[in-house]
């Protein structure tokens, strides 16, 4: 017994044949309506596994797409709310602009700013307003918030402005309780600095500066800050008055410029010629 089953071992593949043989013979010799039957269950049984893989790679396949297809449209309903979502902020915006130049007592131009530079290199603001608009030299330009600057140079429809964050801008202010009055200008940092107030003169923190009117370039009540800190050196003649200023000319988009208020340019020339402020 061990023999033959050694022989067959040794014969696998004969076996194999013979009894493919042997399955084909039967078969050929079956009914049609049988043959059909036993095709029928090899090709499902064969077959299927790889049929349910190509239709759950089908299925796959347009579930990607799909994925694809939504994902892209949530995009562009996210980009389309934020794209509202600022439009309704400048409406907002614009709105206060507007309803602050009706309140306003003085005759002024909207101007967009079209290049400005930052806290670090302040420089100066070019805006989208000139001579052709009515702009002037030494115009006055401010905020629903505060003081901006002042217009230093004009071209046909643009202007230069110096903000109150420049080494070269000072305005003569006044304190709004107190009624001190000193120069107030920018040494770097994010705060103004009011000099020219003596020892003895009161200045409290929380006081609000204005623009005094005397520089006859800012006209009287403009605002400019709030008194941030007051020092009183015991060895000096002055107070040295740090100021937040209302107004931040690296985040404005919009200004105005105001005209008719700026004097001629004799008293302006008298100012410089004796030093005044």
């Amino acid at each position: 017994m061990h023999s033959v089953w050694q022989k067959l071992k040794e014969n696998h593949s004969f076996i194999v044949w013979l009894v493919i043989a042997v399955l084909a013979i039967l078969l050929y010799n079956l009914d049609i309506g049988i043959k059909h039957n036993i095709g029928e269950l090899f090709q499902s049984t064969i077959f299927y596994p790889f049929e349910k893989l190509v239709v759950f790679t089908k299925d796959l396949q347009d579930h990607r797409k799909e994925n694809l297809s939504l994902k892209h449209k949530v995009t562009q309903l996210s980009l389309r709310i934020d794209l509202l979502l600022e439009e309704k902020k400048e409406n907002e915006r614009l709105r206060e602009v507007l309803d602050f130049r009706e309140s306003f007592q003085f005759e002024t131009i909207i101007a967009q700013v079209i290049g400005k530079g930052s806290l670090r290199n302040p420089s100066y603001i070019l805006v989208d307003k000139g001579s052709a608009e009515g702009v002037c030299p030494n115009a006055p330009v401010v905020v629903q918030e505060g003081i901006v600057g002042k217009v230093v140079e004009v071209f046909n429809h643009s202007s230069l402005i110096m903000p109150i964050f420049n080494h070269n801008f000072k305005v003569s202010a006044l304190d709004a309780i107190t009624r001190v009055v000193g120069i107030v200008e920018w040494k770097g940092g994010g705060f103004l600095q009011m000099d020219g107030v003596p020892i003895t003169e009161t200045a409290t923190v929380g006081d609000i500066i204005i623009s005094s009117g005397y520089g006859l370039v800012f006209p009287r009540g403009l605002k400019i800050g709030v008194v941030h800190r007051v020092d009183n050196p015991k060895d000096k003649l002055f107070k040295t008055i740090d100021i937040i200023p209302f107004a931040d000319p690296t985040k404005v988009e919009e200004i105005f410029i105001i005209i008719g208020e700026h004097k001629n340019e004799e008293h302006l020339d008298l100012m410089k010629e004796y030093n005044i402020e």
